[in-house]
């Protein structure tokens, strides 16, 4: 088992969580959030192909100065 930042190749849609609210993140918006709008991180656990988890790490608030 490997974990490592998601990569825009990876296919996120065979995971399945059991969560659809966890899932509809993950399969839609992990990889927006990470490679367009760079809101956060996706990390996955994979063997091989195969996601086994997600965690995603991102900032609660960003202070910006004038």
């Amino acid at each position: 088992m490997e974990i490592r930042a998601l990569r825009s190749g990876d296919d996120r849609s065979p995971f399945r969580s059991g969560d659809a609210v966890l899932d509809l993140f993950f399969h839609k918006y992990a990889g927006q959030n990470q490679f367009r709008h760079y809101l956060g991180t996706t990390y996955v656990a994979v063997e091989g192909e195969k996601i086994l988890g997600f965690a995603t790490v991102a900032p609660r608030h960003l202070d910006i100065d004038d």
